[in-house]
C-alpha cells in the first residue's frame, strides 16, 4: 500500500524547430561595425568581477587542487606565485586524467619565466 500521488506526467519534447524559433540570435563578430574611437574605449568590469577569488598556490600538488575543486565546488582556480601574483587559471577539465597525463608528457608547467614574463 504505496502512497499514490496521481498520474504519471510527462512533458512533451521540443522539436529542434521551435527551439530554433525562439532562442535569441545573436550577431556574429563580422557583423559588429566598430568605429576606431570605440575600439579605444575601456570598460570597467570590477563590479562584476570576483575580487576575493580562491586560489592555490603554484607549488600546490594535484591532490590538494583537486580537492578544493570537490569541496568548495569551483569552476576554476586561480593558480598564483609567492607573491599572490596570478600566473595561471586551472579549470574543472584540466583535472581529467586525459589532461593530466596530456599535460605530465609534455612536461608543462604553471610558472613563468622569470627573465621574460612569458609561461614556460
Amino acid at each position: 500500500a504505496g502512497l499514490s500521488l496521481g498520474p504519471k506526467r510527462v512533458s512533451p519534447l521540443v522539436q529542434w524547430e521551435t527551439l530554433e524559433k525562439v532562442y535569441p540570435k545573436y550577431p556574429t563578430i563580422e557583423d559588429i561595425d566598430m568605429r576606431s574611437a570605440d575600439r579605444n574605449c575601456l570598460i570597467d568590469l570590477r563590479p562584476y568581477a570576483n575580487t576575493a577569488p580562491y586560489t592555490v598556490n603554484e607549488t600546490a600538488s594535484i591532490q590538494r587542487t583537486y580537492r578544493l575543486f570537490r569541496t568548495l565546488g569551483l569552476r576554476f582556480l586561480c593558480v598564483v606565485n609567492h607573491n599572490n601574483q596570478v600566473v595561471g587559471i586551472i579549470t574543472r577539465k584540466d583535472l581529467l586524467p586525459d589532461a593530466l597525463s596530456d599535460s605530465l608528457l609534455r612536461g608543462r608547467n604553471t610558472r613563468t619565466d622569470s627573465e621574460s614574463g612569458q609561461f614556460a
